[in-house]
């Protein structure tokens, strides 16, 4: 087995290598995640008020989807939180 020389150096040279990788990949998943979430510069006022329900729609659409996994939960019976009701 061939026996790697590391040097203060190399290892400096090293860290320097991949901490360029790192930030150069962080800038693209930036990028990325602006390019989802950032809607088109509207130009007129009807492209603003369909903008604005767009994100109206996402914003609701969001909000449901958290109740309706926040209900899926809290059907477990093992949870603090869940109330039994007594049969009469």
């Amino acid at each position: 087995m061939p026996l790697i020389d590391y040097t203060p150096e190399s290892i400096e040279a090293r860290k320097a290598e991949l901490r360029q990788q790192i930030k150069e990949k962080q800038e693209a998943l930036f990028k990325k995640a602006n390019g989802l979430t950032q809607s088109e510069a509207a130009e007129t006022t009807s492209q603003k008020w369909i903008n604005n329900i767009g994100k109206a729609i996402a914003i609701y659409d969001g909000l449901m989807t958290g109740y309706k996994i926040y209900r899926g939960v809290r059907a477990f019976s093992f949870l603090p939180w869940k109330k039994r009701r007594k049969k009469r």
